[in-house]
């Protein structure tokens, strides 16, 4: 993962709000999926993206993976996009 990325995600992850649901987490998150895509970063292992997290219980855990898989998912739609 690029610096700048893990930046986008770092400013994302150390926010008490994350994990509520917030508007503004939410566009704070699709600009982290924004910056890895322009930055070519595709594919971030796991451990890599849970790490910016730090130490999560098992709920809080369960919802930064979930995050994860929002990742992915927004990286394969920008692709698709920009490939069509």
């Amino acid at each position: 993962m690029k610096a700048e990325t893990k930046t986008a995600l770092e400013h994302f992850a150390n926010l008490d709000t994350w994990s509520s649901g917030h508007p503004s987490d939410s566009e704070r998150f699709n600009e982290f999926v924004c910056t890895a895509y322009r930055n070519e970063d595709y594919h971030i292992e796991r451990d890599d993206f849970m790490s910016v997290f730090g130490n999560l219980n098992e709920h809080l855990g369960e919802r930064a993976e979930k995050f994860l898989f929002r990742y992915e998912d927004g990286i394969e739609l920008l692709r698709h996009f920009n490939h069509h």
